[in-house]
């Protein structure tokens, strides 16, 4: 301990004397606390209706917005609700190759990566980076995505790859999207972010407030119907057209591109613990720290089915 405290008086000698301007003790001001919220990962504790949860940090972009390809820089009201239904449905997961579209700052892919964890090599798809991908077009989004991964010690569980749903065309049967690496040592800005390969179909995709105008439902259905097996399933929830443009003519997308739509208003689920029932109820799953969240908002859980197709 005295030789730890003589090191620290060392380097409090050399900070005073690297300014000889400064006195000491110096007058620096303290950050706000909004510059320290946006500086530190939140502590994330999702609850799910049955009393699971799970605890993570995740960081949000700290940059602020400035078009609306920077959607993915901060937590939306859909990415707590789908997590916190998964940790009561981890089973969906298990033995399962996953893909987050449009994942932000990724807490449904950091949430669906524990879940996966805890069944170790029975849930092993062949990926030595394991078997959850979480993607973004966004350059920053991306890094961002990388470094809550290591936040959570889950890169061995999961990785984050490009993505764009405007690349994809919806027209491959069998399976397989368009994506890959991204440069993460260089930002690149919005364009030319990773290297666009032909990626393997899963099982499973999640996503989570991923429609925000008329054109992206048409591309996220695209993505969809690329980006899953045959018999594989999407579980997607959202806001409805009063908060998120383009939202009502999603299912119609999903069916012109012959997928199966099932949905369910997320008020109806597990009771209603899913959001708060007015401005003055609890928040069971803390959906009221996030972005855009309004009481009284509308929810849809959407299920889609790639069906499998006859030779």
């Amino acid at each position: 301990e005295e030789d730890a405290l003589i090191e620290i008086q060392d380097l409090a000698c050399e900070l005073a004397y690297s300014d000889p301007s400064t006195t000491y003790p110096a007058n620096i001001s303290s950050f706000t606390l909004e510059e320290l919220q946006a500086r530190l990962p939140l502590v994330f504790d999702v609850c799910s209706p049955n009393g699971n949860r799970e605890c993570l940090m995740v960081q949000q972009v700290t940059e602020r917005q400035s078009a609306q390809e920077d959607v993915g820089f901060v937590m939306w009201p859909s990415a707590v609700v789908l997590s916190s239904w998964l940790l009561d449905h981890p089973s969906l997961l298990e033995g399962k190759s996953i893909l987050e579209i449009g994942s932000g700052c990724g807490l449904t892919g950091l949430v669906a990566a524990r879940i996966t964890s805890t069944y170790g090599d029975e849930n092993d798809v062949g990926d030595s980076h394991g078997n959850v991908v979480l993607s973004d077009f966004n350059h920053k989004v991306l890094m961002n995505i990388q470094q809550n991964l290591k936040l959570n010690g889950l890169q061995g569980v999961s990785k984050a790859l490009h993505l764009d749903f405007y690349l994809q065309e919806g027209m491959n049967k069998e399976g397989g999207w368009k994506g890959g690496e991204f440069n993460s040592s260089e930002n690149n800005g919005h364009e030319e972010t990773g290297i666009c390969n032909e990626q393997p179909a899963v099982d499973l995709i999640l996503a989570a407030d991923i429609i925000c105008k008329p054109t992206d439902s048409i591309a996220v259905s695209n993505t969809i119907h690329d980006a899953l097996v045959p018999g594989g399933e999407a579980i997607i929830v959202s806001p409805d057209a009063k908060h998120r443009f383009g939202v009502d003519i999603f299912e119609k997308e999903c069916v012109r591109n012959g997928l199966q739509v099932f949905k369910t208003n997320v008020a109806d689920m597990c009771d209603g613990k899913l959001l708060p029932r007015d401005e003055d109820s609890k928040d069971p799953c803390g959906i009221r720290h996030t972005s855009g969240f309004v009481d009284g908002m509308t929810l849809t859980m959407f299920r889609i089915r790639k069906p499998t197709f006859k030779q």
